[in-house]
């Protein structure tokens, strides 16, 4: 019998085209590595009632990492629609904003991977998939903890390398998706799901670590005083402290953009005359704008190389809210890149330093300081 005229009696004997989709746009799918040493690494779809698999499903149901996921659909959208006369994403960048999201259990890695073989009732053996980028797993998880926080920390990771590299997933990027993944890891720690605050995984002492100093700001300082500016611009905790605090600021969360900025959105997800805010939520609501303004930087042929480039760009995007972004930035790093050893440095007392970092902070909005004033040399 003639293949073409078997595909036509049996739908799921012949393979889909390499450049199908996974799946619909907005989704997530579960799948299970089959053999993980392949290349690309061969997986089936995994059920999603047992093991690792419905541990994921319940933590994407609701929570911190729902919460993750909803932003990555909504910032998928954003890559499509993009803004009023910002340059066409690159195909690559289209197709993974158009697609699902895989997850691949039994593939325990931090970054994106690149390239699937998807196994299934085919003519020809697997549909081999080479520009699908998913996210590895554990195949298990200790407790629902743990699933939570590598969620965030993967979903923020895909999050942040598709705004550092314009959707290339091409490996092409500096500290700040590392530094994004951990501020996710921290805000999911603090998150609450109805009265009940995650819970530190077992026996997570990194992150026990990781949270304690980012919340703390201890990543900016040592026990000389601040840190070498050229030090606090390339330290991916640094840039996780600042991105943190900025994810934290009420005002940066809740204040609404222009109405063309949601535009890209609206039609889909926004029901006429409610409140883009209201409907994305806080949190959603500002990671868009932070995220946005990363990717059109890129587009626009800047993209950020430490975070205050990022800033930088946040600033330009959106200058309604320049003050508190350039207020919580030089609180975060006690003015260490505006001025060489920050406000710390001879001090003498906590007054002290307040005031000299109050006189920055002032300093640096009316723009006779700059961000960068503190190097001795060229940003790195």
């Amino acid at each position: 019998m003639a293949l073409t005229a078997l595909c036509a009696l049996t739908a799921s004997a012949c393979k889909p085209a390499a450049d199908a989709p996974l799946g619909p746009v907005a989704s997530y799918m579960l799948l299970e590595a089959e053999d993980p040493g392949a290349r690309p690494p061969l997986v089936s779809r995994a059920k999603a009632t047992e093991g690792g698999a419905a541990a994921v499903a319940r933590a994407l149901t609701v929570g911190f990492a729902a919460e993750v996921m909803q932003t990555v659909f909504v910032f998928q959208q954003y890559v499509v629609k993009g803004r009023d006369g910002a340059p066409r994403p690159s195909p690559g960048a289209l197709a993974w904003a158009q697609d699902a999201i895989p997850l691949v259990l039994g593939l325990d890695r931090p970054n994106p991977g690149r390239g699937l073989a998807l196994q299934g009732a085919w003519i020809g053996g697997p549909a081999v998939r080479p520009e699908a980028v998913w996210l590895g797993l554990p195949k298990t998880f200790e407790d629902d903890a743990r699933v939570v926080s590598t969620l965030a920390a993967r979903l923020g990771r895909l999050l942040a390398e598709a705004a550092a590299t314009g959707g290339r997933f091409d490996g092409q990027i500096n500290t700040l998706p590392r530094a994004y993944e951990m501020a996710m890891q921290v805000v999911a720690r603090e998150w609450r799901s109805g009265a009940v605050r995650n819970a530190p995984p077992k026996g997570d002492s990194e992150g026990a670590e990781l949270f304690a100093g980012i919340r703390g700001g201890t990543f900016v300082g040592t026990s000389a005083g601040t840190r070498p500016a050229a030090a606090l611009l390339t330290d991916p905790k640094v840039a996780a402290t600042i991105l943190y605090r900025l994810s934290q600021d009420d005002d940066l969360m809740k204040t609404l953009a222009p109405a063309a900025f949601y535009a890209p959105i609206a039609s889909e997800r926004i029901p006429p005359g409610i409140s883009p805010a209201a409907a994305l939520g806080a949190f959603r609501n500002f990671q868009l704008k932070l995220l946005s303004a990363w990717w059109d930087a890129g587009q626009s042929g800047t993209p950020p190389r430490h975070i205050v480039d990022l800033v930088t760009a946040y600033v330009r995007a959106f200058p309604a809210e320049r003050e508190p972004v350039l207020r919580q930035f030089v609180a975060a790093t006690h003015g260490g890149t505006v001025t060489p050893g920050g406000v710390m440095a001879g001090a003498g007392s906590p007054e002290v330093a307040v005031e000299r970092l109050r006189n920055l902070t002032t300093e640096v909005l009316a723009g006779t300081r700059g961000l960068t004033d503190g190097l001795q040399s060229a940003p790195p």
